[in-house]
């Protein structure tokens, strides 16, 4: 007996403190930060779709300029 009343000495400290109210009005500045991440987040998308399936693969070799040599 001594045992289990020692284990519900141990779950009265895994008791967790309350936690105060959330309201759920989002403040201004918060709004503002996740519309800036997800324009930034959409332009680069926008940007690798433009330009980034025709670009070669970062670290290989730029193809040689080919020169004209009829003149």
């Amino acid at each position: 007996m001594g045992g289990h009343e020692r284990g519900s000495a141990n779950l009265d400290l895994l008791e967790y403190a309350p936690m105060p109210d959330e309201s759920n009005v989002i403040p201004v500045t918060r709004l503002a930060r996740w519309i800036l991440l997800a324009f930034v987040i959409a332009g680069g998308a926008v940007l690798y779709f433009r330009d980034g399936v025709r670009l070669p693969p970062f670290g290989t070799a730029a193809p040689a300029a080919t020169t004209d040599s009829t003149r």
